[in-house]
């Protein structure tokens, strides 16, 4: 009992809680998924580290949805790893069956979001 209450407790300090964690540690899983990408020169390169990336999205989606409920009001920023992020997706895209390959990893998490930030 004693260890699930210290994992419960270490859990949640581990938790953003104001809007600038959130941000922070988003920028932070954007530059990563943005350095994972860099590394993609052909499609089987995004296949074998489409897990890697799938990990990061899905962390980064949970971020993006629970900070949605302490961020109503926030003005939203163009930040250097979401420019970073969205460079790497065109060039990514530009790739034979990179585009195809690149949405079928990004599924889960764009249906998650769909979902969560009506």
């Amino acid at each position: 009992m004693k260890k699930l209450l210290c994992l419960v407790i270490f859990a949640l300090g581990c938790t953003p809680s104001t809007i600038d964690e959130y941000r922070r540690e988003g920028e932070s899983l954007a530059i990563a998924i943005a350095s994972e990408l860099k590394k993609v020169e052909t499609k089987a390169d995004l296949e074998a580290c489409g897990p890697k990336i799938k990990k990061k999205l899905d962390k980064l989606t949970d971020l993006m949805i629970a900070s949605q409920k302490i961020a109503i009001d926030a003005p939203k920023e163009v930040t250097y790893g979401s420019q970073q992020l969205k460079k790497e997706q065109m060039r990514i895209y530009s790739i034979e069956g990179g585009k195809e390959t690149f949405e079928a990893i990004c599924s889960e998490a764009l249906q998650k979001i769909q979902l969560n930030l009506r």
